[in-house]
């Protein structure tokens, strides 16, 4: 919270300043985290007001900002505009060819899409996710990039692409050794024995 309120100061200072390039960085350090299931509107106002103010020329910080507030809006009523917000950031991303405006434009256009997009469309953004954390040394995003991938597996009744991402999730949760990361693997491997019949 007491980062948060950093976050909102600075935002505030950065707004009378008329800096948007420095009011988008303190919305997506304030949005940072991702929660499944919730609508902060305060962050999609944040957001919202960086992406009307952001040059055109800035297309590192716009699709960095217009991920962000896809994941934001979500869940939607009408989940397909999200959606589109996010491949366009994906689009825009790529144009740059910085594979660190692409890293933190997938974490979160990626989140837009979970649970919407077919699993078949998800699974090369995810698996494309998990390579460019690797190549950060960025485990805890590896770990995000193989959860979401069990969930694409599962969607499709995919065995082999199931097995292989809880192992790797599980790998990556014994190394960090913490409960934060333990709780889901076990969770995983009970659905697991579930599917199994292994009750």
């Amino acid at each position: 919270q007491m980062g948060q309120e950093h976050c909102r100061e600075v935002f505030t200072t950065m707004r009378t300043l008329e800096d948007p390039g420095l009011m988008s960085e303190a919305a997506l350090t304030f949005g940072s985290a991702l929660v499944v299931g919730h609508i902060d509107k305060e962050l999609v106002g944040m957001l919202s007001e960086c992406l009307e103010t952001l040059p055109e020329g800035n297309a590192a910080c716009r699709a960095r900002v217009q991920a962000r507030l896809a994941a934001a809006l979500q869940p939607a009523i009408d989940p397909s505009g999200p959606m589109q917000m996010a491949h366009d950031s994906i689009a825009l991303a790529r144009t740059i060819g910085d594979e660190d405006v692409l890293f933190g434009v997938l974490r979160n256009a990626i989140s837009a899409l979970m649970d919407f997009a077919p699993a078949l469309e998800r699974i090369p953004l995810n698996r494309e996710f998990a390579v460019l954390a690797e190549k950060r040394r960025n485990v805890a995003e590896q770990f995000r990039s193989y959860l979401r991938l069990m969930i694409d597996a599962f969607e499709i009744v995919d065995r082999q692409l199931f097995d292989e991402s809880i192992d790797a999730a599980e790998q990556i949760a014994k190394r960090i050794d913490m409960p934060h990361y333990l709780w889901r693997t076990a969770s995983m491997r009970a659905t697991q024995a579930v599917a199994e019949g292994r009750f």
